[in-house]
Parts: C-alpha cells; structure tokens; sequence
C-alpha cells in the first residue's frame, strides 16, 4: 500500500532544522527524496497558544532537539512565528527556497 505524505514545517522546524535551529537543506533534500512525500506545507504560526508559541517539557521532548548533558533531553519551546519570515517577501523567499531545494510542491 502507498500512501501520500506532506511534510509539515512548524515555527521551531522540528525535523528539517540544523543544530543551530535553522532550516537545513540537507535534511529538507533527504525527507524530499522518499517518494512518499510529495509536498512540504509550511504552517505560519501556533494557533493553539496565540502570541505565545508551545511548550514541550524536558520529559515529553523526542524531537531533534539537542538534549541536556543530564537527561538525553531537554525542555523544547516552538516560537509562536517563524523567525525567518517576518513579512510577505520574506515568505515568497522561505517557500521558494523549499520548492528549489526539494523540488516538490509547498502550500
């Protein structure tokens, strides 16, 4: 059975960031080469929390985040925008990029 997956980018990049939290390419064109995936979608902010991002406790955290020196892990926080876009011309360029690195569709 196939399935058809979109791969979704919140504000923190969870999955497709570098260490440093930024967006990498190396992990947007790894994730673009199943074939599974067949578009990126860029979610623009935290609508459950407005204005003040989410909150993932140090004993919950399993994302790709760099873990404490004590635990493995650590607290996680998503901002409640994406730090990188900051108006219009900035979100063209952040989903031309994504479409130029992965070749696939973004919404």
């Amino acid at each position: 059975m196939r399935c058809d997956v979109i791969m979704q980018m919140g504000t923190a990049k969870y999955g497709v960031r570098d260490a440093a939290g930024n967006l990498s390419e190396d992990r947007l064109r790894a994730i673009a080469a199943h074939p599974q995936v067949r578009m990126f979608e860029v979610k623009l902010a935290q609508g459950a929390k407005p204005g003040k991002g989410a909150s993932c406790p140090r004993q919950k955290s399993q994302r790709r985040s760099p873990p404490s020196a004590a635990s493995g892990r650590r607290a996680s926080i998503s901002p409640n925008r994406h730090k990188d876009i900051g108006n219009i011309t900035e979100l063209g360029q952040f989903i031309n990029r994504v479409r130029e690195v992965t070749g696939r569709p973004v919404g």
